[in-house]
């Protein structure tokens, strides 16, 4: 189901984000698999949000493993579930420029 139909979240959320992405906060998140039927819960820090043919993405590392072995994880934001305990809208107004 990997070609579902891009739902962005809310723009004021995405500031959320963008947050986390400049203080390296280490949070928790819940996020949906790529076949949105099995729920993913780990323990990372934003690294970067990017937009690439209209799709907003997160990048991010889990905290387990060590900084210099870690791998950059990308997934697109209306995957989100939560993010350090508050629930992600859905159907918001695009940030897209």
């Amino acid at each position: 189901m990997q070609n579902q139909k891009y739902i962005p979240v809310d723009c004021g959320f995405y500031d959320n984000l963008e947050a986390f992405a400049t203080t390296q906060k280490i949070i928790e998140i819940n996020y949906l698999d790529t076949d949105y039927d099995k729920i993913i819960n780990q323990t990372i820090k934003v690294k970067d949000l990017e937009t690439k043919n209209g799709e907003e993405f997160m990048i991010f590392e889990e905290t387990k493993n060590s900084e210099s072995n870690s791998e950059k994880i990308k997934i697109r934001l209306d995957r989100l579930i939560n993010i350090d305990g508050i629930e992600v809208p859905k159907n918001g107004e695009s940030c897209i420029l």
